[in-house]
């Protein structure tokens, strides 16, 4: 996903593993100002978005990766 991304544009900061694996599907999760950019994002990769309570720091957008469905995931 990782590399998917990046080929898009965008810049990855960090590749990690999540803190549980029950995250029932991939999503685009964004602080309030960035709502554009994590929409834009996650019709590249045919995914839901979601936002995150709060934030006032600069724009960071986190792919939550879920079970693999098909082809891209």
């Amino acid at each position: 996903m990782a590399s998917r991304i990046g080929a898009f544009g965008y810049s990855i900061k960090k590749v990690g593993r999540a803190d549980n694996f029950t995250y029932p599907q991939t999503a685009v999760f964004f602080q309030p100002k960035c709502d554009g950019v994590a929409v834009r994002l996650a019709k590249q990769l045919g995914v839901p978005t979601k936002p995150l309570p709060g934030g006032t720091g600069p724009c960071q957008l986190y792919v939550i990766v879920g079970p693999a469905h098909g082809p891209g995931e």
